[in-house]
């Protein structure tokens, strides 16, 4: 499992600026947590002293994956799939450009952690609702419509909330 370095209060209490002003809904899965948490130092550092009004504006999970929007000064246009641990990253020759990079690996790793514990795991198809799940956070198989809700029910009790 994954474990948080800080809690989401701490956080918050880090990178103040990251949190203020409005949002349509910031939701943490603690599966996920700690990747965030790298994300937030990974962008803090990029940005330096100059913070151009960088703020969160919807953390959310779709089709298996995390989902960081944000809004900032002069932002870059999303880059798609991008490994920024690629050589040819260092073409990325503003803040803007790097921190999409740097999102947009976040949520490709989220991809392949449990949304509940962090550990290895695979996105599956939930009647519908694709999530992504380790073996031991998955609905025992052939769970039918209402048992696979109340799973997914019970997987959002370990959720942190903004």
């Amino acid at each position: 499992m994954n474990e948080p370095t800080m809690t989401l209060q701490e956080l918050e209490a880090r990178y103040p600026y990251m949190f203020e002003g409005p949002h349509s809904g910031l939701v943490h899965f603690t599966g996920w947590f700690p990747t965030f948490v790298q994300l937030c130092m990974a962008i803090d550092a990029v940005l330096g002293v100059d913070k151009r009004g960088f703020r969160w504006v919807r953390i959310k999970a779709k089709f298996g994956t995390a989902r960081f929007h944000h809004a900032m000064e002069h932002r870059a246009a999303p880059l798609g799939a991008y490994d920024f641990w690629e050589e040819d990253a260092l073409e990325l020759d503003t803040p803007a450009a790097f921190v999409s990079a740097l999102i947009n690996q976040a949520e490709l790793i989220t991809g392949r952690l449990c949304i509940r514990c962090g550990n290895p795991a695979r996105a599956v198809d939930l009647d519908g609702y694709v999530i992504t799940l380790c073996h031991e956070h998955r609905p025992p198989a052939g769970a039918g419509r209402a048992q696979i809700k109340a799973h997914v029910r019970k997987l959002q009790d370990g959720l942190h909330a903004v």
